[in-house]
């Protein structure tokens, strides 16, 4: 298990079954008593990784070959008051649910392309992967090199990668609350629009569409800091 925090986020990466139920639980314990329903970012690596961001607290949980899967992951993927986010997020679920025997449709999910060729106005963004949606926001592109894990790393090493990844993940936690304002502020409940609400909305559109213009520029450099001192460091060993 790897786990990095800075007092903003923490992740944690493991293939224990064990691992994975405890991160359920202190997880839920931190939500326990709040009211409303919760979006939590997930990616499914086809038959390999699971990961899931839910607030500050992430998961890449590396699968195992066959079912079952931790009690407390099933439940806390199956929970009506959870949303799960991401690029393609319905498809992905489709495929993880038949293989691990968990219901996809017992699953709520928001496609990430959809809202994103609705904020740009770029019907073909309807769907995107990950890599095309970083391009999009963060404007370059960004590839996860799955070697790092296959590494020996000294503890020098380790600790200054972790740290150019914290700083890397404090933006990535800015982007999912950019998200969430999105999911706050646009009406995404399928009813239709009067003129003056459509109006009104194209405006608060072309709005945030700019904050995440100037945004993007202003974080760029600090993102990508953390994925260029990997790159060298591993070049380096």
């Amino acid at each position: 298990m790897a786990k990095s925090c800075n007092g903003l986020f923490s992740t944690t990466v493991t293939d224990n079954p064990d691992e994975v139920a405890a991160w359920v639980l202190k997880t839920e314990a931190i939500t326990r008593g709040r009211l409303g329903e919760f979006a939590a970012g997930l990616i499914y690596h086809r038959f390999d990784r699971l990961v899931v961001c839910f607030g500050p607290h992430c998961l890449v949980y590396k699968l195992p070959n066959d079912p079952p899967l931790p009690e407390p992951l099933v439940r806390f993927l199956d929970s009506s008051c959870h949303t799960f986010v991401g690029p393609k997020v319905e498809s992905d679920l489709e495929v993880f649910g038949r293989h691990y025997d968990i219901h996809p449709y017992d699953m709520a999910a928001m496609d990430l392309g959809p809202l994103a060729a609705l904020l740009y106005q770029r019907d073909e963004l309807k769907g995107a992967s990950m890599k095309q949606l970083a391009v999009l926001v963060l404007d370059k592109t960004v590839e996860l090199r799955t070697d790092i894990f296959k590494r020996t790393l000294d503890k020098g090493q380790e600790a200054e990668i972790r740290k150019k990844l914290s700083k890397a993940m404090d933006a990535m936690m800015e982007l999912e609350k950019e998200i969430d304002d999105l999911l706050q502020n646009f009406n995404l409940n399928g009813r239709l629009m009067s003129a003056k609400v459509e109006h009104d909305f194209t405006q608060e559109r072309d709005d945030i569409k700019k904050q995440y213009d100037e945004w993007r520029k202003k974080r760029l450099d600090e993102f990508m800091a953390g994925f260029n001192t990997i790159s060298l460091k591993l070049k380096e060993m």
